[in-house]
């Protein structure tokens, strides 16, 4: 950023969700998080941005367990493939709906990143991806 010397957005958190209720009451979430970031430095080629779903557990596994991440790259197409650009292709920050992210699970044998590194990055890296049967959606 132009701001500090990180190669990465501080991350931020929503509000939490209660899943107690319904038995089959699915998670949403309609809330704002502000970025403190240009949108012009959004959409540069090597941002890609990370979501991850995590619960806080008690007893004695007690503290964030992670549970499935998703990724978001703004300037990526649905139309291209992954990796590739097309100029006819509009990116998915410019578009007025929401972007369908693919949520995968949390692969514990992963390897762990350098200090200093988010953990979900080594997740993005990792070639065996294993999708949830969900997503999420995101606008930007």
């Amino acid at each position: 950023t132009a701001y500090e010397k990180t190669e990465h957005l501080l991350p931020l958190m929503t509000k939490p969700f209660s899943m107690r209720g319904a038995p089959m009451r699915l998670p949403e979430w309609e809330e704002e998080l502000v970025i403190a970031e240009t949108f012009a430095y959004l959409l540069q080629p090597h941002v890609v941005l990370f979501f991850e779903l995590m619960d806080f557990a008690t007893g004695e596994r007690a503290g964030w367990q992670r549970l499935a991440w998703a990724f978001f790259r703004p300037l990526a197409s649905s139309h291209s493939a992954p990796g590739t650009r097309t100029a006819a292709a509009v990116p998915h920050a410019l578009r007025s709906m929401p972007a369908r992210l693919q949520l995968f699970k949390w692969h514990k044998g992963a390897k762990q990143p350098l200090p200093g590194v988010q953990p979900v990055w080594a997740q993005f890296c990792a070639t065996n991806r294993k999708p949830y049967s969900s997503s999420v959606y995101v606008s930007i």
